[in-house]
């Protein structure tokens, strides 16, 4: 992530939970931050506690998730 440019294209969902790639607007750095490692069956995340996320209740942080919130994937988008 770090050496993503403005202008590069990223792979995103759009209004409609579909995947297309965008260009990226803004880069930056804000710090360092702490990584953390989420574990969701089989699959794995590390990522700061402020990375957004797509439950089946809307967008919210990965600090923000509760026992028992589902993380969308793009596999379970497609089903």
């Amino acid at each position: 992530i770090k050496d993503i440019q403005e202008g590069d294209l990223i792979l995103s969902l759009n209004k409609n939970n579909k995947q297309e790639y965008k260009p990226c607007i803004t880069s930056g750095q804000t710090g360092k931050k702490q990584i953390y490692r989420y574990s969701f069956g089989s699959r794995t995340i590390e990522a700061t506690s402020d990375h957004k996320v797509l439950t089946k209740s809307g967008w919210t942080t990965l600090g923000s998730l509760k026992l028992g919130d589902e993380i969308l994937c793009i596999e379970s988008l497609t089903e």
